[in-house]
Order: structure tokens, then sequence, then C-alpha cells
């Protein structure tokens, strides 16, 4: 059962009243974003993979049981073949959760889908799989005939800061990304913000060396579902970033399971 505790201000204004049901939707936005720290919705970027969940929040006002499921989303295939990525791992994660608000009880159960792709590249004399390419498909939340989902409102420096401290993988940490600039670019049609982070890390293919790593976020919404995408490979090869934005530029969604 997930213990609720107040929310930040701004998601309490940015969710606002519908009918009498501010409340209602207040406790639903923050069981949302507390599921997501004991449930990491941003993992790893890393070459055993990319771990993003995520938990839902109340469908209605009223009710036992709601599901939510988003649709997935995956770079083209003719752009993973020309940029050298493999995919490493396709999951649905579920996560099922017992909420009490206001006096009653109601089980909630979200799906997101997960698509990693990584690639090899040269460092050091070392072939390892430094290339990382993550999309995560979450689903929105449909709260008294409104559509909303709170993990929009954060910001890309926000998503990796809340959830850094449970990376794990490849790369043993992203926390501690200083902000490096920001890019424009068309992905479903849309001019969307490209975030650019740098952090030093280990990474475990070259027996826990420290590495600087450059990572990219972007998040849009898109078909009521939101997407979070998250590339990542050494700053020393610099030429990587053009695979992971055509990567970006290329997603497809929504496409079949």
């Amino acid at each position: 059962m997930a213990e609720v505790q107040p929310v930040d201000a701004r998601s309490r204004r940015e969710t606002g009243s519908i009918g009498g049901l501010s409340e209602e939707i207040y406790i639903t936005t923050f069981v949302y974003l507390n599921n997501m720290n004991r449930r990491t919705l941003l993992g790893t970027v890393a070459a055993g993979g990319v771990m993003l969940g995520t938990a839902g929040c109340l469908d209605i006002a009223f009710g036992d049981e709601v599901e939510f499921t988003a649709n997935p989303a995956v770079p083209g295939s003719a752009t993973v073949s020309e940029t050298g990525f493999e995919l490493a791992s396709s999951e649905n994660l579920q996560v099922k959760e017992t909420v009490e608000a206001a006096g009653q009880s109601r089980t909630i159960i979200a799906n997101s889908q997960v698509r990693v792709y990584q690639r090899s590249v040269t460092l050091d004399g070392s072939e390892l799989k430094g290339a990382l390419f993550a999309v995560a498909s979450l689903p929105a939340v449909t709260v008294a005939g409104r559509t909303f989902n709170p993990i929009s409102q954060l910001s890309h420096e926000e998503l990796l800061t809340r959830f850094g401290a449970e990376l794990s993988g490849q790369y043993e940490s992203l926390q501690n990304a200083e902000f490096q600039g920001e890019s424009q670019e068309t992905i479903f049609g849309q001019e969307t913000t490209v975030s650019e982070f740098l952090t030093t890390t280990t990474l475990q293919e070259l027996q826990g060396r420290e590495v600087d790593i450059t990572l990219y976020v972007a998040t849009i919404e898109h078909e009521d579902d939101l997407i979070v995408t998250v590339g990542a490979h050494p700053a020393r090869l610099p030429e990587e970033r053009a695979n992971i934005i055509d990567l970006k530029r290329s997603l497809e969604h929504p496409i079949e399971s």
C-alpha cells in the first residue's frame, strides 16, 4: 500500500480541480510520483538494458480496479540497422498497487512498454557495449474525463535527479549529471527539446574505471502516452550523438506489441 505524503505545490496546482474532485486528483498525482520513487521509472542505461518503470493512477473517481496500458514506441527498423544498434531487450513492465484514499481502497494496474538498444564502440582499445538507447512508453491517466500524465510535468534534469540513485548495470550511476545544453529535434512531427547532460561514472567493462558519459533526454506526449527516450555514450566519442538523435527522430508509435 502506498504511503500518502505531501506532494509538491506544482503538481497539485497543475492537476487542478475537476467538478469537486481536486482532493482525489491531488492524491492520485502523489501516488503516481511516490510509486515512481519506489518502482524505478528511469533506470539504467546499460549493456544489460535500461529499466524504465511506472506506477498507475486512478482512472475514475469511483471503482475498485482500473488498468492503464501504454502502446509501444520503437525507433524505425531501417534507422536501427543503419546506426548499428541492436535490440537488447523488450519488456512490458507492470505495476499493480492497492491505494487507500478518502477512506476507499482501489487497485491500480499500469503497463509500460520498454525497448532497449545497444551498440558496440571502441574505447581505449577495448570494444564494449557503450552506446545505448532506450525508449519507454508510459500510460496517461484519465480522471473524470480529463487526461494527464504527472511525469510530463518533470523537467529532464528532475527525471535524472529523481531516479539517478536507482540506476545500475553497465554504468554504475548516472547521478549528478550536469546540464550542457539543448537542441530542437522533430519527433512525431513535433518540435521537441532534447536536453544534453554530462556525468562521470564507472564502467564495468573497463574494470570499474571512471568514464565521462554524455546523456540525451527527451519526452514527448503522443497518442495519449508519454514517450521517454534516453541515449548515452562515452563523452570521448561525440560522433555517437548523431546516431542517438537519428534514433529519436525515427520513433514510431503506436505499434503492435
